[in-house]
């Protein structure tokens, strides 16, 4: 790998650069670092565009270590029809082929929004065991010890999650829970979902609430139409959507705070209206 076009960039560390190059994934492809992927093709993870000897891009996913590597791998080969071609693994690396397209972020049309509840509901039908009871106690309490919920909001929100569990059974899915529009890409009439990081086990619906969030009502009609109508979603009671959007909110404020993220306070300030109020601020919820 060479190091011409890297120094370019103040964003790449040169640490970056060494261990990759020390390490030498993937060596039969005699692989040439280009840069840093961010914005829509970065993923949980260190992510870099390179290129072959034949001049073909690849994405080059760097994981924490070879396990986090191995289960991501595992997973993407189950829902092959939902990501970029994985085209290997060596140790900690994954190599994808590189999507080049236009993200849903910014523009999408209602038949791309189709396909998205398409890709969605292929993913949540993939049942796996999840314990989300201790996780949840666990992140809450993490958030009061780090003093971004009072003792008593706190108290209120533990509350309210025990009088919904009585209400709702939940069911522990594959989920592309990470589902944010910059997430979906669509590259010559296929939509890809570029995060392969960002399917995990959660759940069932957990996709549904950024959708909720960034879709107007033509657009969510036409995702749910994909996802399966009414008959697949009538598992989305309002109970339900209560407790999902508890569960996404507490997980997305533990993540943010433990990454020392500044953007926490999108979605603290809604949990601690939730405390308040017993439900989140109406722009959260689905339209009935």
């Amino acid at each position: 790998m060479t190091t011409k076009t890297l120094h370019k960039h103040s964003w790449f560390r040169d640490t970056d650069f060494h261990t990759i190059n020390t390490e030498k994934p993937f060596p039969d492809k005699c692989l040439n670092l280009k840069k840093r992927l961010g914005g829509i093709q970065a993923v949980s993870g260190e992510v870099f565009l390179v290129i072959d000897a034949a001049g073909q891009k690849y994405k080059l996913h760097r994981c924490k270590n070879t396990a986090r590597a191995r289960r991501i791998a595992m997973i993407v080969n189950l829902l092959q029809k939902v990501f970029p071609a994985l085209i290997g693994r060596d140790r900690c690396y994954i190599l994808f082929s590189f999507v080049n397209g236009r993200t849903l972020e910014k523009r999408r049309t209602i038949k791309e929004c189709f396909e998205m509840g398409k890709l969605c509901s292929y993913v949540s039908a993939i049942q796996i065991k999840g314990n989300f009871h201790f996780s949840f106690q666990r992140k809450l309490n993490d958030l009061a010890s780090n003093k971004l919920l009072a003792p008593a909001e706190k108290k209120s929100l533990q509350q309210i999650y025990f009088q919904l569990k009585k209400q709702v059974k939940l069911c522990s899915v594959l989920e592309l829970w990470d589902s944010g529009l910059p997430n979906f890409m669509v590259s010559e009439g296929k939509i890809f979902f570029v995060d392969e990081g960002g399917a995990e086990i959660s759940i069932r619906g957990s996709c549904l609430l950024s959708m909720i969030e960034k879709l107007n009502s033509k657009q969510f009609k036409s995702f749910s139409q994909g996802y399966g109508g009414r008959k697949a979603m009538t598992f989305f009671t309002s109970e339900y959507e209560l407790l999902l959007r508890l569960f996404y909110f507490v997980g997305i404020i533990f993540a943010r705070m433990k990454r020392g993220d500044k953007r926490i306070n999108k979605y603290l300030k809604p949990l601690k209206y939730f405390a308040r109020k017993g439900k989140p601020p109406i722009r959260f919820l689905m339209k009935r």
